[in-house]
């Protein structure tokens, strides 16, 4: 996981370092007591312009509790809202990546802000 985010968080300080808009971002995600339930990142893919990968990171805590879904669905609003973006894609399914269900990827396909799916 650090490999994954470790970059997204250190190009979100310096881009607000450099008083930017971020193009990568990461939120942590806690339920109303304040229970770490998962984390996720958005990034804009190089060299596609409007396309932005999301990835996010949940513990077993918080599966099969919809916390998967609703992240993909904010993740893509994130980046359609904040940057334009017009396809979102997640990575493969990846060992110690567990926040990938199938489920979560059919949410993140879905048709967001009048944005057609693709894909």
């Amino acid at each position: 996981l650090e490999a994954y985010f470790r970059p997204l968080i250190d190009a979100q300080w310096q881009s607000l370092a450099d008083g930017k808009t971020p193009t990568a971002a990461v939120f942590v995600v806690e339920d109303e007591e304040g229970t770490f339930l998962g984390q996720g990142g958005a990034l804009a893919v190089e060299g596609s312009p409007g396309g932005f990968e999301i990835g996010f990171q949940l513990p077993k805590s918080a599966w099969r509790r919809g916390v998967g879904t609703r992240l993909a669905k904010f993740l893509t609003a994130w980046a359609i809202h904040s940057h334009g973006a017009h396809r979102i894609q997640l990575p493969g399914r990846q060992r110690g990546f567990p926040g990938h269900s199938a489920k979560a990827r059919s949410a993140a396909r879905r048709p967001a802000a009048g944005i057609p799916a693709q894909g």
